[in-house]
């Protein structure tokens, strides 16, 4: 093994370790960290035996290993923008719909807020 073999594989093991236990911890997270502990399994797997890669390469009619990780990781970052802007969207949606609430409150109360929903002032120094 390669000393950067010797850094890379620990280092992404444990991390794979970290996100199934972060996963298992927090539920709701459960799908996003088994995903990333995947990937980072995947990666301790293509660093520490590089002939995995290129056979799978290989089978799949690409050239060589390296491509086979560039196409995969080009897959995988235009599904992750994807998600992130989908996930922008909907956040931008319930921002608009609290916004548009917040005025229409304000507007049955004369421009005011609803005493119970206002902030308290802040005292200066």
């Amino acid at each position: 093994m390669t000393v950067f073999q010797w850094i890379v594989v620990p280092l992404a093991t444990l991390l794979a370790v970290y996100q199934v236990r972060i996963a298992f911890r927090q539920r709701a997270r459960l799908v996003p960290g088994m995903v990333w502990a995947s990937v980072f399994g995947a990666i301790a797997v293509c660093v520490g035996r590089p002939g995995i890669p290129n056979q799978l390469a290989h089978w799949l009619g690409i050239g060589r290993g390296a491509d086979l990780v560039l196409y995969s990781t080009a897959v995988l970052l235009i599904l992750a923008l994807r998600w992130s802007y989908a996930r922008y969207r909907y956040l931008e949606q319930v921002h608009t719909a609290l916004v548009r609430e917040l005025a229409l409150e304000r507007a049955r109360f004369g421009g005011q807020v609803a005493r119970d929903a206002q902030p308290q002032a802040r005292k200066s120094a």
